[in-house]
């Protein structure tokens, strides 16, 4: 399975070109006619030389006017994994709990002139482990170049859905180390929000200027996607979409690692999976379910108007049947005893 998936990787490293996204592209040098390495440093970058910034500041627009061709870039990436132990669930439907050979991601890229004057840097992305295509990053800019007395000044109009993504040094979070990673295996989920928390969740727009090739700055305003909407373009569920919520309340996660939400206003518990975006509405005696917690042992207890329900951790179907728990008569412990 490792020779194969390594045998894979290799095949497409090289129809590719490089097989990391967001990094240097063929399409950019077959432009410019020039090698990967005048523009990046280590030639496969992601950081940039002098020249790599002159041509990201002035829109991703020059060339030598020798190719005709549209430049468009296919890239991909797979991988192997395995964890010491098993995932508490499989990461996605058509994976196992461990050792998943995935084609993580299969990307076309476009890297070039557009109109009137501007380029851009765009990626659609098809995600192998979800099944699904989003558009990537996006990089729009344009241009223009003013003598004010004897300085050269750059000003320019960017637009882009990633902050950071637009960075002249590609130093920033968004070509920041890991350069990729899989959806196949559990990541960290403690990132700060600029760290690819807002990526491909927003669009904004931005001024920058580089006053006499000493001085730049920018500045940019970005608008969220529209709240409680999963983004049908992205596919990200930063935004969860479990349907139609009348009154959500509660939140946990069960021993499977999916998010558990109650619903008091529709007399509802949803189970979400994190990893396919599935949901799937429980079916309970519970009238009005508010909050909603785990124990020690994976057991959950939901709070339904005057008692508390219990469910145990075995339970892993669509629908169950709670038992009220009753407290003891002691109101000093105040402890919960099944009934």
């Amino acid at each position: 399975m490792l020779a194969l998936g390594a045998l894979i990787s290799l095949l497409l490293v090289c129809m590719a070109g490089w097989a990391r996204p967001a990094l240097a592209i063929p399409a950019f040098a077959q432009q410019t006619g020039q090698p990967c390495s005048q523009c990046h440093v280590g030639a496969f970058g992601p950081q940039l030389k002098p020249y790599g910034r002159d041509f990201k500041l002035f829109g991703y627009a020059s060339g030598d006017g020798k190719n005709h061709l549209p430049p468009i870039a296919i890239v991909a990436l797979t991988s192997l994994t395995h964890t010491q132990a098993p995932q508490p669930a499989p990461p996605a439907e058509h994976f196992a709990a461990n050792d998943n050979l995935a084609l993580d991601q299969l990307n076309v890229l476009y890297g070039g002139r557009t109109l009137g004057g501007a380029g851009a840097f765009a990626e659609l992305t098809y995600d192998g482990v979800r099944r699904s295509f989003t558009i990537d990053n996006l990089d729009t800019k344009r241009a223009f170049y003013l003598d004010v007395g004897e300085r050269h000044v750059v000003v320019g109009l960017d637009l882009n859905n990633r902050p950071t993504v637009q960075d002249l040094w590609n130093s920033t979070p968004a070509w920041g180390f890991p350069y990729a990673g899989s959806n196949a295996v559990v990541s960290p989920l403690a990132a700060t929000e600029i760290d690819g928390g807002l990526a491909q969740d927003v669009a904004g727009i931005s001024v920058y200027v580089m006053w006499n090739e000493a001085l730049y700055g920018e500045l940019g305003a970005y608008r969220s996607a529209k709240q409680g909407v999963l983004n049908p373009i992205t596919g990200a569920y930063r935004t969860l979409a479990v349907g139609t919520l009348v009154a959500p309340a509660g939140l946990a996660i069960d021993p499977s690692g999916n998010l558990l939400i109650t619903d008091p206003g529709a007399a509802a518990i949803y189970r979400f999976n994190l990893q396919t975006g599935a949901t799937t509405a429980l079916s309970s005696t519970a009238v009005k379910p508010s909050a909603i917690a785990t124990d020690a042992a994976g057991n959950l207890l939901i709070a339904d108007t005057a008692s508390i329900l219990a469910v145990p951790a075995s339970v892993n179907g669509a629908s169950f049947t709670v038992a009220p728990l009753k407290r003891s008569a002691s109101c000093a412990t105040r402890r919960w005893m099944s009934s």
